[in-house]
């Protein structure tokens, strides 16, 4: 399954313009720093992972096209 990243922090707005707004989801888990659950995402190309809030993300149905 693959997600966008929304542009809701400094934090996410650096990591688009670094890797890109699409991002495969890698895990869904509780995260202690979060105070709830979040999602390990990483990049396509599987150079970068990051734990990001479920509130940051955009799922992308597999029948959409998504440009990135």
């Amino acid at each position: 399954m693959q997600a966008i990243l929304k542009p809701v922090s400094t934090r996410v707005r650096q990591l688009i313009k670094q890797h890109g707004a699409v991002w495969d989801v890698l895990e869904i888990a509780h995260v202690q720093c979060f105070d709830g659950f979040g999602m390990l995402m990483g990049t396509p190309d599987g150079s970068h992972s990051r734990w990001v809030k479920l509130d940051d993300l955009t799922f992308i149905d597999s029948t959409e096209q998504v440009t990135a």
